[in-house]
């Protein structure tokens, strides 16, 4: 075998453990149980295997290029990173043509791109957004986006993209970067028939300091769809106290509205909503996500204080091994971990004294940004999303605190 087939071999294998590696780290950064210390671990790793591609140089690309087949966010991560660290303008655009085939390889490629921080990348994001491909445009937008870069002018004009594609990301980073200027431009969209632009539309609309949007985000969270669960949680965190609190009602009067009432009520924060909580625990398809709202306001982990519990006998959630079972969908609350109820009740007859039934909390912690601040330090992902959010909402036209931004701890 000779030096360079070795080479590629061992590059090949760089290759699939970053990508896998990407793929495991897009789970965690949204998991309940991951922490920033717990990211940055796994960045570490990510980074070993991207420098071993990159020292490799051609070979290395070769191995990236190669994989890139595929077709998966994860390659098109890898190949991306290695592109970028490189800086030729081939590999870019290979990169890039791969990304552009769909929405979710865009991700891939948008997180390749933010992950160079050592070089001037500035041109190549110029070329994507002066693209005529919308797709094209979308990486170039997130990618500034991402890395918390304001393209300024430019951005304006993408909000008026006839592309929803183009248009909704234009929008979103309109919210994350704080562009409070764009907030008139965002309100125009949140009547749009498109439903990824209303949303982004809306929930921009919220950051940049606009309450009128609560109701757009509370009516989307009601009509289901791919957004209702961010649209429930945001619009409960921008909502007048009240208004909140009568719409929690009416959500808690029909069952079938019972697990948005939750995260509502998580969103709200406030400790006179416990009791609500342990009572929604007697339902097995609801007990996780009440127990994980009833952690995200008192601070309380289950595991820690020892107030987990085992699974009730005979449920059955996500695809079963029964060949005839249609029932596909994954668990979505595989990540969590059941609750005591009987622990936990005790455990609040005890504690529930310490707070103020109608302070918003986070973590056992009135929300403020001295506490937030230190949400972001030590809490888990789910929990540093919510930081991220409450303390953009606290001012308006700051940046929005990326959560899953590349980690160095």
């Amino acid at each position: 075998m000779s030096n360079s087939t070795f080479a590629l071999e061992i590059c090949e294998e760089h290759v699939i453990d970053a990508s896998f590696l990407w793929l495991y780290r897009d789970q965690g950064i949204r998991s309940p149980n991951y922490t920033a210390r717990d990211v940055a671990e796994v960045d570490e790793r990510i980074e070993a295997h991207l420098d071993g591609l990159r020292l490799a140089g051609e070979i290395g690309w070769q191995a990236a290029e190669e994989n890139l087949r595929w077709d998966e966010p994860g390659e098109v991560f890898t190949g991306t990173a290695v592109a970028f660290s490189i800086g030729k303008k081939s590999m870019v655009d290979k990169v890039i043509e791969i990304g552009a085939g769909s929405v979710e390889l865009a991700r891939g490629a948008i997180s390749g791109i933010a992950w160079i921080q050592d070089r001037d990348i500035a041109p190549f994001i110029r070329s994507f957004v002066q693209s005529k491909e919308p797709m094209v445009q979308r990486i170039g937008i997130g990618a500034c986006a991402v890395l918390r870069k304001d393209m300024g002018e430019v951005l304006n004009q993408f909000l008026g993209h006839n592309d929803p594609i183009v248009c909704s990301r234009a929008l979103k980073a309109a919210g994350e970067l704080g562009r409070v200027d764009l907030l008139d431009e965002c309100l125009a969209y949140m009547d749009d028939s498109n439903e990824e632009v209303k949303f982004w539309a809306a929930w921009s609309a919220a950051l940049l300091g606009d309450l009128d949007s609560a109701e757009i985000l509370k009516n989307m969270a009601q009509q289901g769809g791919k957004y209702s669960d961010r649209a429930c949680d945001m619009a409960g965190r921008n909502m007048n106290l009240n208004d909140a609190q009568a719409w929690l009602q009416e959500l808690g009067n029909k069952p079938e509205n019972h697990r948005l009432a939750i995260i509502l009520g998580s969103a709200i924060g406030m400790p006179v909503l416990i009791t609500w909580l342990i009572n929604m625990m007697t339902i097995p398809a609801l007990a996780r996500k009440a127990g994980e709202a009833f952690t995200n306001i008192t601070g309380s982990d289950l595991v820690e204080m020892e107030l987990a519990g085992d699974e009730p006998e005979g449920f059955e959630a996500g695809p079963t091994e029964d060949p005839a079972d249609e029932f596909v969908e994954l668990d979505e609350d595989e990540d969590l971990p059941w609750p005591d109820i009987n622990k936990i009740a005790q455990w609040w007859a005890t504690h529930k004294n310490a707070y103020d039934p109608h302070q918003r909390y986070l973590l056992g912690q009135p929300i403020l940004k001295e506490t937030l601040d230190q949400v972001l330090i030590h809490g888990k992902q789910t929990q540093r999303h919510a930081a991220a959010l409450e303390l953009a909402l606290l001012s308006p036209g700051h940046p929005l605190i990326d959560v899953r931004a590349r980690t160095n701890l």
